[in-house]
């Protein structure tokens, strides 16, 4: 990723025209060419949706309600991912999405404190290699279940949707591929609407409520 699309990046966020040189140097500037080589990976994991096999077009069901093949496949998948990565990938993508998620343990809770965009930046670091690998486990997963992109990301959305968790249609390989491209965001769009859930769809994917929590990084950075 150059520099140009790292500074359109950190350009999106009006706090940077309120900093000193040397705050925006040390805070923001270092931490992005730190991380510059693993933003320009996570950037070309949208291009490896090319090696999937079944390019089909896909059509939602009637009613957008989940089969339990449909969840079953899903969550072959997933499994697919932990299996590949390993405990130390697991545990570095876990430590990294709880950060972005803003998630810290206060004695024995869990409180919210949203990232400031150097935490942002920084938790990125060395993850390039690791979601390059779980993108290509990923792969293997959609090939051997027989999922085309776009019916996977429907069955994605909807299981998530159904086990409670809101707007899981955002998707960091999009965003870090049209950042690559230089596009900007795209002006006039609607803002984006929440997955439908079907009450058969909370029914179907209650069994998986507890495998969720290990799914929970992959949920996070959008695989």
């Amino acid at each position: 990723m150059n520099r140009k699309v790292v500074m359109a990046i950190l350009g999106t966020f009006v706090l940077f025209m309120l900093v000193s040189v040397g705050v925006f140097y040390v805070y923001l500037l270092r931490p992005a060419q730190k991380v510059m080589g693993d933003l320009d990976q996570v950037a070309e994991l949208q291009a490896m949706n090319d090696l999937i096999r079944n390019q089909s077009p896909f059509t939602p069901p009637p009613g957008d309600e989940l089969t339990s093949g449909d969840v079953d496949r899903f969550a072959r998948v997933q499994e697919t991912m932990r299996a590949s990565l390993g405990e130390a990938d697991l545990a570095l993508l876990l430590e990294r999405a709880a950060r972005l998620k803003g998630l810290v343990l206060s004695g024995d809770e869990m409180e919210t404190q949203a990232p400031n965009m150097r935490q942002a930046l920084l938790a990125f670091e060395g993850l390039g290699p690791v979601l390059t690998r779980a993108k290509e486990a990923q792969i293997q997963g959609l090939n051997r279940e027989g999922f085309s992109a776009a019916e996977y990301r429907w069955v994605r959305e909807h299981v998530y949707a159904g086990l409670g968790f809101s707007h899981p249609n955002a998707y960091l390989e999009d965003v870090a591929a049209r950042l690559q491209r230089g596009d900007k965001e795209p002006a006039g769009d609607a803002p984006v609407e929440p997955v439908p859930v079907p009450e058969r769809n909370r029914e179907i994917t209650a069994p998986y409520s507890s495998s969720a929590d290990a799914w929970f990084p992959f949920l996070v950075f959008g695989l």
